[in-house]
């Protein structure tokens, strides 16, 4: 999520995504489990704030028709709900089909919530966006079961039960993890239908012969239960099995229609393992399961050829994750107030943390190690602020000199974060708390971290310091997650720390980074020529914010990225360093090009940097090879082979404002090194 201002006016932007449920709809209103995902698509806001303007109101503008009075009054409700005046302009992008019965309205009450809560100034976490969307839920559809708000906050996929009626217990929400992606065909019958209609209808219907329908909503509720379990044993054939009971028993509730029946029988002659209609019914859309990617295409293709829309998404990562961004502004301290916290001023001198490791060991700690990242096709600009997801693909090498190791102790007295042996802001404190709840993890802890190298400074002491916590975090709470998981874990951190979990040379493009060649694949060095000490004065955060938002060359940067990358997988591959080097070179000038076009200019290099860019010129000239890459900072890394790697050192260590030069090979991804769980996983390897 950004902020910015435009004529004076602060506008925020962000989105969630659509969600399709699987198996259990209409059972779930009941108390019985839905099965459900989220799409890769989502509902996109733009939110004005014209509080203080003389007359405003609340202005809400969607693509076609008029935003409906019932939206309207939702977002006013939500407004007041966090405590703000309803003097907005909320603009409403959807790459969700309305009353297709895929989330819209979830989606969107998702993205209002995160907009809003950020408005007031503070965080949302995903328990919170799911409460507040669910204002929306009811304007539209009377009584929801919660479950379209539930997926949209988290994403992944769920086995979702909802609470009994009348209790204020939490819904019971179950992360699935599938073993292979799903590929599904959703099919748009063309027919908005009203969720509430469906629900009400049902329900007159359920109250005149209770112990039949009843029996019907238990066995959808046992097809979802098992269908979770085929999803994470990968067993497609009884999921698709389920998608046909499921298809049948609908129908026998009387929620289908003649074109959902239609769309159902074309999906599976063309091949779908089975299919269903999704959501409410009565129109909306319908659902087909494919074997591969290919046959979901195909199947995409013979739809098409009968004139019906449709589109094929893969589902496959399945872990939960918040889409929100921390508090922004004064240094502030937080203090536990029973389970929740208190904001208080901070005192401007830290005191100092003791040693890592030198404390006795709470019961559940672990430590891990990390380590940083520089990208050699660059990240810079974010599709979506909120959940920290990139414009463009970047690709990184993990460098062995470039070290954090992170220690977690869970259950403590309090939360605490210590940087490098002193107590560090409130703000940081937030952003780990943030990592934390987006793990799972609600227990206070106490953070040690670390850093070989110069901290905030431009050399991505935030991506392999979130990627060491969001292992040791895991490690410490004994919850086993993937490589991919933790990635994805890690990105909510900072974007860059995506590409540090899996290590070596690793490609970032959705939620989560892998590596795609080892450590050991190519015998090359980076030497970094560090230009400065101490933390740069504009953040990367805010540095590439203000750059997507104001200049003019981002586009053009955003869509070079697309054609180096696979230029520079190539050259890694064939291990030609003449073919790398320049295109790793040119691709972080362009960066810088662009950060200096922003309004204002944003510069990070020093008199020192372009000394170094010279001197790694000259050095060519001579037969060296070696080329030049700069993150956001001053400091310069030089990529060249093995074999001059002491050269370049000493000629960029000559240079008047290097503090010093050091050499850097390629390194691995993070790992655990030591914890109070029994079994400590070894997630070194790819």
């Amino acid at each position: 999520m950004s902020i910015v201002s435009v004529s004076g006016m602060p506008r925020l932007r962000t989105s969630a995504a659509g969600k399709v449920i699987l198996l259990g709809e209409h059972a779930v209103v009941y108390g019985q489990p839905a099965l459900c995902a989220a799409l890769p698509r989502r509902v996109h806001l733009e939110l004005h704030d014209l509080r203080g303007h003389p007359g405003a109101g609340l202005r809400v503008v969607m693509q076609g028709p008029d935003a409906p009075a019932e939206l309207v009054a939702a977002i006013e409700e939500m407004a007041r709900e966090v405590g703000i005046v309803p003097q907005l302009e909320v603009r409403v992008t959807s790459e969700i089909p309305l009353g297709g019965g895929l989330g819209s309205s979830a989606a969107l009450g998702v993205a209002l919530a995160r907009a809003l809560t950020q408005l007031a100034g503070r965080s949302c976490s995903s328990d919170e966006a799911a409460h507040l969307a669910l204002m929306v839920e009811r304007r539209f559809h009377g009584a929801p079961s919660g479950v379209d708000p539930a997926i949209s906050a988290r994403e992944g996929m769920i086995l979702f039960t909802r609470s009994p009626l009348g209790s204020a217990a939490p819904a019971q929400i179950r992360a699935i993890a599938p073993l292979a992606p799903l590929h599904l065909v959703v099919a748009l019958s063309g027919i908005a239908r009203g969720t509430k209609r469906e629900v009400l209808s049902l329900q007159s219907r359920r109250d005149a012969r209770p112990a039949l329908h009843d029996s019907l909503f238990a066995s959808l509720g046992d097809l979802a239960r098992g269908g979770a379990d085929a999803v994470e044993k990968g067993d497609l054939v009884d999921l698709g099995l389920r998608f046909d009971a499921a298809h049948g028993l609908l129908a026998a509730l009387g929620v289908s229609c003649a074109e959902l029946d239609e769309l159902v029988q074309r999906m599976k002659r063309a091949g779908a393992l089975g299919a269903k209609l999704t959501g409410a019914g009565g129109g909306g859309a319908a659902i087909g399961l494919a074997q591969d990617a290919s046959q979901a295409e195909a199947i995409c293709e013979e739809l098409s050829r009968a004139g019906i829309e449709s589109f094929s998404a893969a589902l496959g990562a399945g872990e939960m994750r918040a889409g929100r961004e921390v508090e922004r502004g004064a240094r502030l301290a937080i203090q536990p107030r029973g389970s929740r916290f208190s904001v208080r001023d901070a005192a401007a001198d830290a005191p100092v943390a003791e040693p890592l490791r030198a404390r006795p060991r709470a019961a559940r700690w672990a430590v891990a190690e990390a380590h940083a990242n520089i990208a050699l096709v660059k990240y810079w600009g974010k599709r979506d602020e909120a959940l920290l997801l990139p414009e463009a693909a970047s690709f990184s090498l993990a460098l062995d000199a470039l070290r954090t190791v992170t220690r977690v102790e869970l259950d403590a007295p309090r939360d605490e974060l210590w940087l490098d042996g002193k107590a560090a802001s409130a703000k940081e404190l937030l952003r780990a708390r943030a990592l934390l709840d987006a793990a799972g993890i609600s227990s206070p802890a106490r953070i040690e971290s670390r850093n070989e190298f110069p901290t905030g400074a431009g050399l991505a002491s935030s991506a392999s310091g979130f990627a060491a916590l969001a292992v040791a975090a895991s490690a410490a709470a004994g919850t086993p997650r993937t490589l991919r998981e933790l990635s994805a874990l890690a990105r909510l951190g900072s974007g860059s720390a995506a590409r540090s979990v899996p290590g070596g040379w690793a490609v970032w493009r959705d939620e989560s980074a892998e590596q795609v060649f080892s450590p050991s694949h190519w015998d090359v060095r980076m030497v970094v020529a560090a230009c400065a000490a101490g933390p740069k004065e504009i953040s990367s955060r805010d540095g590439m914010r203000s750059t997507q938002e104001s200049s003019p060359y981002h586009a053009a940067f955003i869509a070079q990225c697309g054609r180096d990358l696979p230029r520079a997988l190539s050259a890694v591959a064939s291990r030609d360093l003449s073919v790398l080097g320049p295109i790793a070179e040119s691709n972080a000038l362009r960066m810088h090009a662009d950060a200096l076009a922003a309004d204002p200019p944003i510069l990070y290099w020093l008199p020192a940097t372009v000394a170094c860019l010279q001197r790694i010129s000259r050095l060519r000239a001579e037969g060296i090879l070696a080329f030049a890459t700069i993150d956001a900072g001053p400091h310069v890394v030089a990529l060249c082979a093995a074999t001059d790697a002491e050269v370049v050192r000493a000629a960029l260590s000559s240079i008047a404002g290097v503090e010093r030069a050091f050499i850097c090979a390629p390194a691995g991804g993070a790992r655990v090194l030591e914890g109070s769980a029994a079994v400590l996983p070894d997630l070194d390897e790819p």
